[in-house]
């Protein structure tokens, strides 16, 4: 469920609240009935995405409207090429290629956040404070880099031993609309981390 969709969904419960909470009406039982039903569904919605206080989202909450259709597009142009132009393997021209653009969902900047992916380490193993976090295992790695806003540069305030972190990591931090450049791979937004936690499958 993408943010906006959860932000309409608050705002109806805060009007259905304000409206209806302490005003006495001459509906049906049967219409208070469903009124109540419909804001109950609505708070659990509400509830099941906030996780001590981080909005819990997903990876498609990052891709803008008409962003996949696009992505699909840049990757068959990619691989048309590919087959014009045999690359020799091993060669320099021999690399896996980011593809994808840095479009975001503007609406997410600043919000706390919390997000499931794959931690890429950048720095010593002795202590690091930023790594990447991407949606699939391998990537930037024994994989192509994912697409800029499909991947999340983590700042962290303390340094982080690589026994530290887990491969697969819950994430939680306040996430911004920034471009990031590495030598692992581009990204299209930054987290500031609070907590970071393993994933279980």
């Amino acid at each position: 469920m993408s943010l906006k969709i959860i932000r309409s969904m608050l705002l109806t419960g805060a009007l259905c609240v304000t409206a209806c909470g302490n005003v006495q009406t001459h509906a049906e039982p049967q219409q208070a009935d469903a009124k109540k039903e419909t804001k109950e569904k609505v708070q659990s919605v509400i509830q099941d995405k906030i996780v001590n206080g981080y909005l819990e989202i997903f990876w498609d909450d990052l891709m803008p409207p008409g962003e996949e259709e696009k992505l699909m597009e840049a990757y068959a142009a990619m691989m048309a090429s590919q087959s014009a132009f045999m690359v020799p393997e091993g060669s320099p021209g021999d690399k896996a290629n980011q593809v994808g653009t840095f479009n975001v969902v503007e609406d997410i900047d600043g919000e706390k956040i919390r997000i499931a992916g794959y931690t890429v380490p950048l720095g010593s193993a002795d202590g690091f404070t930023e790594f990447l976090l991407v949606p699939t295992m391998g990537a930037c790695l024994h994989q192509p880099p994912p697409p800029p806003n499909q991947t999340i540069y983590v700042k962290s305030k303390t340094p982080i031993k690589s026994t530290d972190l887990p491969q697969a990591a819950w994430v939680n931090g306040i996430i911004k609309t920034q471009v990031q450049k590495t030598n692992r791979a581009d990204t299209a937004y930054i987290l500031e981390l609070d907590k970071v936690e393993e994933f279980q499958y």
